[in-house]
């Protein structure tokens, strides 16, 4: 799980720290930066995958726009920066301490190149190099050993060199030298090597991070094809993955359809068979039980459900499936609910995220979401994202008050009244 993030240089945060919980709501004006936290983590698990291309990215869930636009444009110094992203996580190092990861990332600002890594970003390595390469040394009947132990030699010796030189210029008074402290990127050329060094970011617990932004026409096309697997960003491949979890996965499927009790006029929901169809002849992928419905053998289905329904259903799959990403966002959680419906949709999900043990970081405009929350409870926060007057991004940790007389308000009624802040000040 991931508890610390800073993001240095990208869009509106030049410089900006998110503690986070494993349930996360990130409340703000528009275009106060909610967007931008959530698309960090996206590139910073790219970076660590070594897929820093267009494609990567898109269907990670980042909006993609040109790299003059990505990195912080408050003056042309902050053009010149590379971009980092520092995380730190509970998973304990050789010490016994977070694992900590930092990614700096340049882009020379021409069309047709994508981000790099720089070869100073620090990934703590949990096998000693050494020996590695000494197995594959004695490995010699395999010629691709032979190959991966060389590049990983010359590596190694690069970023010796590389480091003292950078700590030489750092400690020069010369003004020109220090201006040749570019960053020094990498691309990993040989798949073994790769495979090894972004190895390391895979056993993260923000590998595959993505940000969900589920729509409507797309959750309920049951041909749409995910980019990713086994969800994409939008909803892709929904339906086949419900699907997969009632034959694989029937204890996980059995909480998606109690949580789906939810919905007073539903009663259940199952596959058909290949040979059922609908009336318009068309293969159907989903059957919804609706009480009401007295007509014997009539179901719903993905064409038929209201929107609504179709959105929970999704964040149900997410939390619930073993093949979604341990760590995930989610754009504008409440969009087509109802506001009693978000407050227990989301004091279900956070029961969801600790049995399944999935994090997450949603964003939400709706009042109700916050309802959802406990924070007497350390694993859930709300966190208030807002605009300095330099126009920086900065994330405040909300703090339940303490005050007598306002400890009883709900939260909802709290950020109406603007005690919590996140409302837009020109209004």
């Amino acid at each position: 799980m991931i508890t610390e993030l800073t993001i240095t240089n990208y869009k509106s945060a030049l410089k900006t720290h998110v503690p986070l919980s494993r349930f996360n709501v990130l409340i703000g004006e528009n275009g106060a930066g909610k967007s931008n936290i959530l698309e960090s983590l996206a590139l910073a698990s790219a970076a660590g995958a070594n897929k820093l291309d267009t494609e990567y990215l898109s269907a990670r869930g980042v909006r993609l726009c040109t790299s003059r636009l990505t990195k912080s444009a408050f003056n042309s110094s902050t053009q010149k920066k590379p971009i980092t992203i520092f995380v730190k996580t509970d998973l304990p190092d050789e010490d016994g301490r977070g694992r900590e990861y930092e990614f700096i990332l340049h882009h020379d600002d021409k069309a047709n190149t994508q981000w790099q890594l720089d070869l100073r970003s620090k990934v703590p390595l949990p096998t000693p190099m050494e020996d590695l390469m000494r197995s594959w040394e004695a490995n010699k009947a395999d010629p691709s050993a032979k190959a991966a132990t060389e590049e990983l030699r010359k590596l190694m010796k690069f970023l010796q060199q590389e480091f003292h030189r950078t700590e030489s210029i750092k400690k020069s008074k010369s003004n020109s030298a220090a201006k040749d402290l570019n960053g020094v990127t990498i691309t990993l050329r040989n798949p073994l090597v790769a495979s090894l060094i972004t190895g390391f970011i895979q056993k993260s617990t923000f590998e595959r991070f993505t940000v969900y932004s589920p729509n409507y026409e797309t959750l309920k096309n049951h041909l749409a094809v995910p980019a990713t697997s086994p969800i994409g960003p939008k909803g892709e491949g929904m339906l086949a993955t419900i699907q997969s979890m009632q034959e694989d996965e029937p204890a996980r499927f059995k909480d998606i359809t109690e949580s789906l009790k939810l919905f007073d006029w539903y009663s259940s929901i199952r596959f058909p068979t290949e040979n059922q169809t609908r009336n318009d002849g068309l293969s159907s992928r989903i059957a919804i039980g609706d009480r009401y419905v007295r007509t014997r053998g009539l179901l719903l289905d993905d064409s038929a459900v209201n929107e609504g329904f179709l959105y929970v259903l999704f964040y149900l799959t997410i939390f619930c499936s073993s093949k979604t990403p341990a760590i995930f966002g989610i754009e504008n959680i409440d969009t087509a609910l109802n506001p009693r419906l978000c407050e227990v949709l989301v004091k279900q999900l956070i029961s969801l995220s600790k049995k399944y043990e999935k994090q997450v970081i949603v964003t939400t405009h709706n009042p109700a979401i916050l309802d959802g929350l406990n924070l007497d409870d350390s694993s859930q926060s709300l966190l208030i994202v807002r605009r300095n007057a330099d126009g920086h991004t900065l994330v405040d940790n909300y703090q339940k008050p303490q005050i007598t007389s306002e400890k009883h308000i709900r939260l909802s009624e709290a950020f109406m009244r603007g005690h919590i802040g996140a409302l837009p000040k020109g209004i």
